[in-house]
């Protein structure tokens, strides 16, 4: 399972204390990129929380650095203005005006279509992964849990039926309809909760995300994982080296599980994380029934194997030719070292210009 390994330069957009952007040209020699037919030049991710989004960002990542993509990194190596607008007014300040020069948004954002599609190069393709609410608010509650200091989930319900959404709130972002607010429901109804339970107008709301996440794009179902990037090879002509994994972020510790009561009383708090994990659900499917059948399974069966092996090489004692340490870093990993790397080569040009 030998990859192809090439030394490349990458280029990317790293702010100076001055406020001003650096472009960047380092060379990268530790990643190794396989082959690939892709042609595409920019792609915006939305990254959910507690969904297999860090994995996900890692394949965008390694796909991007591969190709010398510019990526918008943020001030703290971890959020685009989130919980608050994209992309933040440090943010905005440091990336310069929003004319195009960027391949990639990957880190943690609200969405926001025509001021992300601003930032990047034509003709983006979209890309966010969902997760069943329940399953996804249990995995959020027990990962953030030193965090927020709910010690049951008595105690978290009756919070979450008080919590409001808001701009600066970090833990109601995290919990209150989490992954629609990332989507930028909240942004879009005034920061309220008064139309949580308006079907209309969250029906309305989904069809506006329509034609970037499904027609120009796409959301994986995080119980389809695989499924997904088999979808995400066909839509992007890429390889299956290129979606191959290994699972980021995963706690293996004792977990802290709703009953069945309070598992339903929690769905019926996340009425609009439960209203776009249907409608992405649905979208997710016809377009797997849209694709050839044979073709897929074969692909899928073929990724789960190098996924396995991948598996072997990465565990202890690590092989690090088939396991590089590319296929292991997290989104803050990433941006942190191309930060440093950046930093030991001073005297670039203070104003990007496009690739």
């Amino acid at each position: 399972m030998a990859f192809r390994s090439i030394t490349l330069l990458c280029t990317i957009y790293i702010p100076l204390a001055s406020a001003n952007v650096l472009r960047a040209r380092i060379s990268v020699k530790e990643q190794s990129c396989p082959p690939s037919s892709s042609t595409l030049t920019s792609l915006i991710y939305l990254k959910t929380r507690k969904t297999g989004s860090s994995t996900l960002a890692n394949i965008v990542h390694r796909f991007g650095e591969c190709r010398g993509w510019a990526f918008l990194l943020p001030e703290n190596s971890a959020w685009l203005g989130w919980p608050g607008a994209f992309p933040g007014e440090e943010n905005a300040k440091r990336a310069g005006p929003p004319d195009g020069h960027f391949n990639a948004i990957v880190n943690h954002a609200v969405f926001s279509e025509s001021l992300m599609r601003s930032y990047v190069q034509p003709e983006p393709f979209f890309l966010s992964v969902v997760r069943d609410p329940v399953a996804q608010a249990s995995s959020a509650y027990n990962y953030f849990f030193r965090a927020h200091g709910r010690k049951s989930w008595r105690e978290q319900l009756d919070w979450l039926a008080n919590a409001l959404p808001s701009t600066d709130d970090i833990d109601a972002s995290r919990f209150l309809n989490s992954q629609a607010h990332d989507f930028g429901w909240y942004e879009h109804v005034g920061q309220s909760k008064e139309s949580d339970h308006d079907e209309t107008r969250v029906q309305q709301w989904l069809s506006q995300l329509q034609p970037a996440f499904s027609d120009s794009g796409l959301v994986i179902i995080n119980e389809f994982f695989d499924e997904g990037l088999v979808l995400l090879k066909h839509r992007l002509n890429l390889s299956l080296r290129e979606v191959m994994y290994t699972p980021l972020k995963v706690s293996h510790s004792r977990k802290i599980l709703p009953s069945e009561a309070e598992r339903e009383e929690l769905r019926s708090l996340s009425p609009v994380d439960t209203a776009l994990y249907e409608h992405f659900n649905r979208s997710f499917w016809s377009a797997w029934q849209a694709a050839p059948r044979e073709t897929l399974e074969a692909d899928l069966a073929e990724l789960r194997r190098l996924n396995r092996d991948l598996a072997t090489a990465c565990a202890e004692p690590r092989d690090v030719r088939e396991c590089p340490p590319a296929i292991t870093r997290d989104s803050r990993e990433f941006t942190l070292r191309l930060e440093a790397q950046s930093r030991s080569r001073p005297g670039r040009p203070t104003r990007p210009t496009p690739i």
